[in-house]
């Protein structure tokens, strides 16, 4: 009987270690209405360029799941960066024409840390380095 009283305190440090991780992960990462957004303006972007560039109209009329496989923060000269990996899935014209791709987005925190920035880098054509262009997204209400 006294081995499962050793135990038991064993146990609960670490489901207090598990839930405290987890709990600090969500507050770190942006929810999935603002990856959505994120995605939106950053097709809506492409579809710009493109209709510039080729007259093509809007390719994606739909976000419809957005899954995240990967995120991690990388140190950039006064700032830290959110660089978010995953796939979509996004819809055509047709209803019925559903396709799946992947993506790579940089993020980072508004400045009162209440909304989030989408990145897109920019090659200096001075020195070779990358500046970033950045995108104000709306905030969560």
């Amino acid at each position: 009987m006294s081995s499962i009283f050793r135990k038991v305190p064993a146990f609960i440090l670490i489901a207090a270690i598990c839930i405290l991780q987890y709990g600090c992960s969500i507050s770190h990462n942006p929810s999935d209405s603002v990856l959505k957004k994120a995605l939106q303006l950053q097709i809506q972007l492409t579809d710009q360029t493109l209709a510039g560039l080729l007259g093509t109209e809007k390719i994606v009329k739909e976000i419809i799941r957005v899954k995240v496989d990967q995120s991690s923060y990388m140190d950039y000269p006064n700032e830290k960066i959110l660089s978010v990996m995953g796939h979509f899935n996004y819809q055509l014209k047709d209803p019925k024409d559903i396709h799946k791709t992947s993506f790579n987005l940089f993020l980072k925190k508004g400045a009162k840390g209440q909304s989030w920035n989408l990145l897109n880098p920019t090659i200096s054509s001075v020195d070779g380095d990358f500046d970033w262009i950045v995108y104000q997204l709306p905030i969560d209400t």
